[in-house]
């Protein structure tokens, strides 16, 4: 910068101190602004971020809304298939339960155990086996059964019981043999 010819020395100083002052002056309203620009976008930034967080959150709660009534939906579902399950279970064993009543009511007790000291009377006392029909029944002389597949055997020469002689066939315990396993 030259020098005007009117100027003085203090008037130059005057003319730079004036020109850094509207400089200065200029440059601060400049920065004003870009930070009001700036305040403006940070504004418009966090209005934009706290929609998009309220559209998601309204979305997922949406989602949650539409997941917990389905989970509801199936596990009332599922509570009422449990119950009609249960209660045709329940009635099939109730029933059950009321046939094995009519039974042991009808049940004759007494027939059951004389059967059940006749059938143990029927046991060979070799083999231990039931002599059920067809099995021819032996006896000795005392009347002790022995089974015909044990009789024919030779190690077996007398009654195992009594030690008397096998003498015959036991025509009744077979009749016997025949009516207890028949029922």
């Amino acid at each position: 910068m030259f020098r005007q010819k009117n100027q003085t020395p203090h008037s130059i100083s005057e003319t730079l101190e004036k020109q850094c002052f509207e400089n200065f002056h200029h440059e601060r309203e400049r920065l004003k602004e870009k930070l009001e620009a700036k305040r403006k976008e940070f504004e418009e930034n966090a209005i934009k971020i706290n929609d998009e967080e309220e559209q998601e959150r309204q979305t997922l709660e949406k989602e949650f809304k539409s997941a917990l009534s389905n989970l509801e939906q199936l596990t009332q579902d599922e509570r009422s298939q449990l119950v009609q399950q249960f209660s045709e279970e329940k009635r099939l064993i109730e029933a059950g339960i009321k046939k094995l009543d009519i039974c042991l009511e009808r049940f004759d007790w007494e027939k059951f155990i004389r059967i059940s000291n006749s059938v143990s009377e029927l046991e060979c006392p070799v083999c231990l086996e039931e002599m059920k029909p067809p099995i021819k029944i032996w006896q000795c002389m005392d009347g002790h059964p022995v089974c015909d597949t044990c009789r024919r055997r030779p190690q077996v020469t007398a009654c195992p019981v009594c030690r008397q002689d096998i003498v015959g066939r036991n025509i009744l315990a077979e009749k016997i043999a025949a009516s207890i396993f028949s029922e």
